[in-house]
């Protein structure tokens, strides 16, 4: 407190001793202030409430009524406060700004001393006290800022999630924290001031450590450093640790924070060791394995990628780019799938045209997966499988589908014609009955049988292709009858081919002699049309063969097993085979002839043929050089000599047969035919109302022969009906189709024998006395 000099005038003794005793009320309000100050606990508020009663209490002349001390929107009033007109005002400063002020108030009555020196020296004692205050105020304040400074950083300290200590200059550890302790496997207080933090440093990384902290001791500015070594804990517990050395402003001390990384190395030791196996797999799969990164420069590419492509492996580490690895006209495709994946829509595998190092070309199913890190695509990984052998698949499926259909159809055809002839037959053989032999009409009715005999085994080449045919497959020699053919050949070929053989084999194979003939047949009248504008010359050779690893048989031999084959050829000099028609010969109508020269049906029926005898047929052909077939048969054993028996005549019977077929022609001419034969019969051309007549008098008949296909009700559910009435009755089933029943089956659905459409008059009787004579001998 600084006081102005005073000019004291003359006073009495009294007045002296009552200044005195208000100056020692002063000095004891200054001591108490001052006492406030050393007060290192008391609290603002506290301090603000202790001052208004220090002033009150320091009364001189006049007497003070009351003391009020505003600070910060608080106000403090001494014990027994009474505001009073007379007042000193001074105001508190705190930090630079006024913040609060002190009010005295005095009693009214006295004011004959007024003018005293004391009083008039009270404001300048009330001002020094609001100085003080203000100071008092602002040291209180600063202090408990730092406390709770001090105590927040402590806390972050303490509760930082990770371990953290303090050291000084030389690593001598000041603080730790719990996680350190956890981290060590020392307690606190044997750690702070007893170790050294290289002593948590493994001797492999102190060099590194220690060099970090010279560089961080050697600046006044905060440094911060970071680093991975071991750390070695309580009984050698070592864990992966990443530190950040960071330097205190203003001191020379450290904050070391430590973040255990051992599970995160783990993790990247296991990830490592999956990528691993991951290229391992990818090594040994036969699809073709990529990675690419977001603008699909490969990465990776697995050792099928080299054989698919052709490129090596320095090629793909090289940066290639995915899109290099396809045809121009599909990158565009490539580029737009990829995009649409960046967008998340799922797409699935899609085909395109692969390009190799060479420039060669072929088909590829491709399909890509995102690589994603962070929760962020960084690249992609493709599977890419070869469809070469897929699409020849295809595409023998594709053919074998077409023959199918085909094939079908050539049944449905036979099945109608061959009610057709069944009704040619009938009409033939009952006019050449009723004819005198060898009259003009009896030559005229055989030459129509004849041409219906030639009718059927048409019929039968179009149900051998259907796959319908109940014509019997047996040992056969092919030499007969490629000779045969060549005589044939060679008796109508025109004047400039000349046909030449080689049949050099007499072995036997498992066949059908009218297919075989169909198939040398069609062979060469297909190589004699290729020649008619040019002529040349026509071989036709048959020799043994051994199937076997020579390079011969190379073409052949991914198809066929290994052993002796017959093989047939069939060589012209013609016109030949265009290169990008070649593969489709085979196809059902397909053809380069035109539209009077045929329909194409010939090749597709010996292939179907062929390959249902276990062989394989092959062209080779050069536009402008001429086409060679060759067919490979499998070898079979000789067979044993067999007696025929020559063909017996028709037989004749007195029984009552039901003749039952929708066809009224046939019902009609079989009827016919029967009743020459001897035969009472009784036809009808409805399988309900046949079922009908047999239920009103089933012992009225001794034969039920029935048509398979007929509306209603067919063939096998009519035998089976009858069969549920009378169980002992034969029935003859005649069908278009062969139904490939066997005789176990037939037995199941009351069928005793079949007969295939057309059938002559002789093949009829001889069934039916069959099962007649059956009958007589059972009972």
């Amino acid at each position: 407190m600084i006081y102005k000099n005073r000019v004291y005038q003359k006073m009495t003794i009294e007045e002296i001793f009552h200044a005195l005793k208000e100056r020692n009320k002063e000095f004891s309000c200054l001591y108490g202030i001052m006492d406030i100050i050393t007060n290192q606990d008391l609290k603002p508020d506290h301090l603000f409430q202790k001052a208004a009663n220090l002033i009150a209490d320091s009364t001189q002349y006049p007497e003070i009524t009351g003391v009020r001390i505003k600070f910060q929107d608080q106000i403090f009033l001494n014990k027994s406060f009474m505001e009073s007109e007379t007042k000193i005002f001074a105001n508190i400063t705190f930090r630079g700004k006024k913040d609060g002020f002190i009010e005295v108030f005095y009693k009214q009555e006295q004011k004959i001393i007024d003018e005293k020196p004391f009083l008039k020296e009270k404001p300048l004692f009330v001002d020094g006290i609001a100085h003080i205050l203000g100071r008092i105020a602002e040291s209180t304040y600063d202090k408990e800022a730092n406390q709770k400074s001090e105590i927040k950083y402590q806390g972050v300290f303490e509760n930082a999630g990770t371990a953290m200590v303090i050291i000084g200059q030389d690593t001598t550890v000041k603080m730790v924290n719990t996680e350190f302790e956890k981290l060590s496997g020392y307690l606190r207080r044997e750690i702070e001031g007893n170790f050294k933090f290289t002593d948590f440093v493994s001797p492999e990384n102190i060099e590194s450590i220690n060099k970090y902290f010279l560089e961080s001791t050697a600046s006044d500015k905060m440094v911060s450093f970071d680093e991975k070594f071991h750390f070695v804990g309580g009984n050698e517990n070592i864990r992966n640790i990443y530190a950040k050395i960071t330097k205190i402003p203003g001191t020379s001390e450290s904050v070391v924070s430590l973040f255990d990384i051992t599970k995160q190395k783990e993790v990247e030791k296991k990830l490592l060791e999956s990528g691993k196996r991951f290229r391992e797999l990818a090594e040994m799969l036969p699809e073709t394995v990529f990675e690419a990164d977001k603008n699909m420069n490969l990465i990776f590419a697995n050792r099928q990628a080299v054989l698919m492509f052709g490129y090596s492996k320095q090629d793909f580490e090289n940066g290639l780019n995915f899109y290099n690895l396809f045809v121009p006209e599909d990158r565009q495709r490539a580029y737009e799938n990829v995009v649409k994946r960046l967008k998340n829509e799922i797409i699935g595998a899609k085909e395109y045209k692969g390009l190799r190092k060479d420039g060669s070309t072929f088909f590829l199913l491709a399909h890509a997966a995102h690589i994603i890190k962070n929760k962020t695509v960084v690249g992609f990984r493709i599977i890419m499988v070869d469809l070469t052998e897929r699409k020849k698949i295809e595409a023998h499926l594709w053919k074998a589908q077409k023959l199918e259909a085909i094939g079908t159809l050539a049944g449905g055809i036979a099945h109608n014609f061959n009610n057709i002839l069944q009704a040619i037959f009938g009409y033939t053989e009952l006019a050449l009955a009723e004819v005198k032999k060898n009259s003009p009409l009896d030559n005229y009715l055989q030459g129509i049988y004849k041409a219906s005999q030639k009718a059927r085994n048409l019929v039968k080449y179009m149900l051998d292709f259907s796959q319908q045919s109940d014509e019997k497959i047996s040992p056969i020699q092919v030499n007969s009858i490629a000779k045969g053919v060549v005589k044939l050949i060679d008796s109508w070929a025109p004047a400039t081919v000349e046909v030449k053989h080689k049949i050099m084999s007499e072995s036997f194979i498992m066949g059908n002699p009218s297919q075989i003939h169909m198939i040398l047949m069609n062979l060469c009248t297909n190589a004699l049309q290729a020649m008619t504008e040019n002529g040349g010359t026509l071989e036709i050779g048959l020799k043994d063969i051994q199937i076997q690893n020579s390079p011969e048989c190379q073409p052949i031999i991914g198809t066929l097993s290994k052993g002796n084959y017959l093989q047939l050829i069939i060589k012209d000099t013609g016109t030949g085979i265009e290169p990008d028609v070649i593969g489709s010969i085979f196809d059902p109508y397909f053809t380069t002839k035109g539209p009077s020269d045929g329909t194409g049906m010939g090749l597709s029926m010996v292939h179907g043929i062929v390959e249902n005898y276990g062989g394989v047929i092959t062209v080779d052909s050069e536009p402008g050089k001429g086409t060679t077939f060759k067919i490979y048969l499998p070898i079979i054993e000789k067979p044993p000599e067999n007696n025929f028996l020559e063909h017996k005549k028709a037989s004749f019977g007195t029984e009552t047969i039901f003749f039952i077929d929708d066809d009224l022609q046939i019902a009609n001419t079989s009827s016919r035919i029967l009743e020459r034969l001897g035969y009472r019969v009784t036809s009808s051309t409805s399988s309900t109302h046949a079922l009908e007549v047999f239920q009103s008098n089933p012992d009225a008949f001794d034969l039920i022969i029935t048509d398979m296909t007929m509306p209603e009700m067919t063939g096998d559910r009519l035998a089976m009906a009858v069969k549920k009435i009378r169980f002992d009755i034969p029935v003859i089933l005649c069908t278009g189709f062969n139904e490939k029943i066997n005789f176990h089956s037939e037995n199941s659905l009351g069928i005793d024998a079949v007969l295939m459409k057309p059938t002559s008059e002789n093949a009829l009787s001889e069934s039916i006395r069959q099962l007649l004579d059956n009958v007589k001998h059972e009972k």
